[in-house]
């Protein structure tokens, strides 16, 4: 059993359903079943919340008008895609009832002027409705056989992420779900999978789509979990940055997850815990070059002897806040407090580096939307902030035994003038990372990666 996820990329043009998409499912299931996950085709949910945010402003011409933008793509793809005609009746007719159904919900929400977070997520969620149902239609019609599993209301809405419940019960749920449509056939499953409280981008983000690939894997005890894209892999750095930059033959979940959360845009952060928790490892794969090995993400370490670590990334629109106070001499619980107040205002803090009278955070939200949150933290203290910052990461179990490592880093950029606001080291040496200011992050990546692994064969 391989569960295999393409994103909005690979969903994005007819050319890359037809002769990638397609193609490659045909040649995966000539040897295992599958399971089949799908993004929406590129730019629909885009479309879909520029044609919210015109509802909610009370402008249904150009609401109407972007919705029927995306139902003419779906009927140009489905002409092209599906070659049955009888599939074809059916697709076209599927999409004509979801685009119909939003035109009617959106003109409910002009009315109202209001917008929950469940509303929202049926209205982001019709983008992977309508090309679940396009590439399903276009196997059958290619004498595959295929079904359309849509997962949109298979989490009750009790269950939130941050429960320790949810993970079994969510696998439980999936599981009774897809085993009757894996016999004998290549069920096509929604990338969303169900509402969250707050909503689905609010509790998961975009990119949703990895996660449920992953649970899927995790459900049905899948050998692997590939996740079809449009790189190679994960790579030693941006290959636009850095010149020479690798692609890494493994990497580890702890790995992966730092990577992630830094920066790197291949993998959803979430996607890491059940595929660990179930121990199945995740291949990064790219549909436009099938023939790339990829990237295997797994649980168990496979050192690259030559690499110091596996790779660097970044995270720009940072803000750096500094709260200093003589409170904090001495006083238990005022860590506590602080963080109280970041949780109070649902800001999340990335890196955290302490001194006797003061501590440094960095979030990623401009000052505009911080401004309750800092006049509640001046009550403590006094705030400095700074933006426009940018976090660099170097990741690799590699580091944790060597030392020298982190002292060469901090030296390679003070050497060649780029001031490090902040550092933030992880108790096992994995992580190694530095503010430096926005316009300087292009620099420092192709720094380091020059200095550590340009010549890494």
């Amino acid at each position: 059993m391989l569960v295999l996820k393409f994103g909005g990329t690979s969903m994005g043009t007819v050319e890359s359903i037809g002769q990638s998409v397609a193609t490659i499912i045909k040649a995966k299931a000539k040897k295992d079943d599958l399971v089949v996950v799908v993004s929406a085709m590129s730019g629909v949910t885009n479309s879909l919340l520029k044609a919210t945010d015109h509802a909610i402003n009370g402008d249904t011409d150009k609401m109407k008008k972007t919705l029927e933008d995306i139902r003419k793509k779906h009927h140009e793809a489905a002409k092209e895609l599906v070659t049955d005609h009888t599939f074809f009746r059916d697709c076209v007719s599927y999409i004509d009832e979801k685009i119909d159904a939003m035109i009617y919900y959106m003109s409910e929400v002009s009315s109202s002027g209001e917008l929950s977070a469940k509303s929202h997520d049926i209205i982001v969620s019709t983008g992977e409705r309508l090309s679940a149902r396009l590439l399903s239609c276009t196997l059958n019609s290619q004498d595959v056989k295929s079904s359309y599993v849509n997962m949109n209301k298979v989490i009750p809405t009790e269950l939130t992420l941050e429960t320790n419940a949810y993970w079994d019960e969510v696998v439980k749920i999936f599981k009774k779900k897809l085993t009757p449509e894996v016999k004998n056939n290549i069920p096509v499953v929604t990338g969303y999978f169900g509402p969250n409280p707050g909503g689905i981008l609010e509790a998961v983000g975009r990119g949703y789509s990895d996660f449920c690939a992953a649970l899927c894997g995790s459900a049905l005890k899948a050998k692997e979990i590939e996740i079809w894209t449009d790189v190679d892999g994960i790579m030693s750095a941006n290959p636009k940055v850095a010149k020479g930059a690798k692609v890494l033959e493994h990497i580890t979940f702890t790995e992966a997850g730092e990577l992630s959360h830094f920066g790197a845009k291949v993998l959803h952060p979430r996607s890491i815990r059940p595929a660990l928790k179930a121990d199945i490892p995740i291949r990064i794969l790219n549909t436009f070059n099938p023939e790339a090995p990829g990237t295997v993400i797994s649980g168990k370490p496979k050192t690259q002897s030559c690499y110091p670590f596996k790779s660097i990334t970044s995270k720009e629109g940072i803000t750096v806040i500094r709260i200093c106070s003589l409170r904090m001499l001495l006083v238990h619980g005022f860590l506590a407090k602080l963080f109280e107040i970041f949780a109070r205002h649902e800001v999340s803090v990335d890196l955290v580096s302490t001194a006797e009278a003061s501590l440094s955070v960095t979030v990623d939200q401009p000052t505009s939307k911080l401004r309750k949150l800092i006049k509640d933290l001046e009550e403590i203290g006094t705030i400095h902030v700074m933006e426009n910052k940018a976090i660099i990461s170097v990741v690799g179990e590699e580091m944790s035994g060597e030392n020298y490592i982190q002292g060469q880093i901090m030296s390679t950029l003070s050497d060649n003038k780029v001031k490090i606001e902040m550092t933030s080291v992880d108790s096992s040496l994995m992580n190694v990372s530095v503010v430096v200011d926005g316009a300087k992050v292009d620099k420092s990546v192709k720094l380091l990666h020059d200095m550590f692994l340009t010549h890494c064969k």
